[in-house]
């Protein structure tokens, strides 16, 4: 299955930031890896992922740090999420080799670039809680979700991965 087939057959994370106050911490802990994970997807060299944090599972401490894989009881939307964002780096070439930077950081915003040959793939995550809208100046497509636009929404506590052309210049701006 291609990566922008498994993009359209991803449902929108039900734990999709907005009312955190509201939300249980394993909620808002999911959220945060996989943002996490889009953007340590974006990085050069090979993705590490911990055993069991593509089933949702949980760290506690010694002799219970990891349990037994949980077969069957896996957390469908973070596995869903992981296969999915494997499939996206799989399918685009540049993350293999495509040059590395950063292009901009705060306290808040960070998005780090992979441009090779006319193409750019941009990881923006906001690790805050104030929503933003990402702007392109060329054609654009959020490779988490399908969408294809100008404008995208960063919500508080969200990832996005923009492939745009290269020079392409992505806006930043708080809602």
């Amino acid at each position: 299955m291609s990566a922008n087939a498994a993009a359209k057959k991803q449902k929108p994370l039900k734990r999709h930031p907005g009312k955190l106050k509201k939300m249980s911490a394993y909620a808002i802990l999911a959220i945060i890896l996989i943002s996490i994970m889009a953007v340590l997807f974006a990085f050069p060299g090979a993705p590490t992922v911990y055993y069991g944090d593509e089933a949702g599972m949980q760290g506690y401490s010694d002799p219970m740090n990891r349990m037994p894989y949980p077969w069957g009881r896996e957390d469908a939307e973070i596995r869903d999420f992981y296969r999915m964002v494997g499939a996206v780096r799989r399918e685009n070439a540049i993350f293999a080799d495509g040059e590395f930077y950063i292009a901009y950081a705060d306290s808040d915003i960070a998005a780090l670039v992979r441009e090779k040959g006319g193409e750019r793939i941009t990881a923006l995550i906001n690790r805050g809680d104030i929503a933003h809208t990402v702007y392109a100046d060329g054609k654009a497509e959020e490779l988490l979700s399908g969408m294809k636009g100008d404008s995208f929404a960063l919500e508080g506590m969200s990832a996005l991965l923009l492939k745009t052309a290269d020079g392409t210049k992505i806006k930043v701006v708080a809602k």
